[in-house]
């Protein structure tokens, strides 16, 4: 979307109008169909969400494996698309039992403790000059980024600090449902061999994403939240920010670095 806006700059007390592009930002409606415990197929609305179009269908499967609600791509009977931000979900029985946890509120306490199992192999090692290459990289395939300055990312590394897979969205959380989305629907997943990037500072809901997808390694471009880092602590996870392409700071298990 193009927007006209005026450009103000104090210390030369002038300014002029210019042309902006703006991320686009509709609602998503997510409905999800299932079998009831008396085999009967249901619909219910899981989300209305805020998001940037495009790659609706990862969204969706992100956020449904974000949820727990499905494991495997295979846990889908059929998707439909047919309508513009609709998206309908059929499930197979496999993953009705989940559901029905769905429907269940939760308490916020329970909620706040119920981590995914720790992250117990060591398989995913780094050597420390790659990471500062990791920020650069990212920038490089942020393409809707360069257009607009206005979207948040999430990228997929291996150990030489390539990154492999970028996703974007105007709300970070969302672009981690896309990409794990994509991962999920290629069979990529779990990602004991990777890590996960992500344009801001981690946050617990962050982490628990991150662990969900078996992620041994989440990178951040700030320092985590008390809370992100406290459930990083109690799963094995190595948590770290980046400064620039000279410095970053780990805040948990330096082992998985090698300096």
């Amino acid at each position: 979307m193009f927007s006209r806006s005026v450009k103000v700059s104090p210390m030369s007390a002038c300014s002029k109008e210019e042309e902006s592009v703006l991320a686009d930002e509709e609602a998503l409606t997510v409905r999800l169909g299932f079998l009831d415990s008396d085999g009967a197929r249901q619909h219910l609305t899981l989300a209305v969400l805020m998001r940037t179009p495009g790659e609706d269908v990862a969204l969706c499967m992100g956020l449904l494996f974000a949820r727990s609600l499905i494991q495997s791509a295979d846990d889908v009977m059929d998707i439909d698309v047919s309508r513009e931000n609709f998206v309908r979900i059929e499930l197979n029985e496999t993953a009705n039992a989940e559901v029905q946890k769905l429907l269940e509120e939760p308490s916020p306490e329970a909620d706040k403790n119920d981590l995914p199992e720790a992250i117990k192999d060591n398989q995913f090692q780094m050597r420390a000059d790659y990471l500062g290459n990791l920020q650069k990289n990212l920038r490089l395939k942020q393409d809707l980024f360069h257009s607009t300055g206005g979207t948040s990312s999430c990228g997929l590394f291996d150990d030489l600090g390539v990154v492999l897979e970028v996703a974007e969205d105007i709300e970070l959380l969302n672009a981690v449902h896309k990409l794990l989305g994509h991962l999920l629907l290629n069979d990529s997943l779990p990602l004991r061999k990777h890590g996960l990037l992500v344009s801001a500072c981690p946050s617990y809901n962050l982490v628990q994403l991150a662990l969900q997808a078996r992620c041994p390694m989440l990178v951040g471009f700030g320092p985590p939240s008390s809370l992100a880092l406290e459930s990083a602590q109690k799963t094995n996870m190595t948590l770290l920010a980046i400064n620039d392409e000279e410095s970053f700071n780990i805040y948990h298990d330096a082992e998985r670095i090698i300096i």
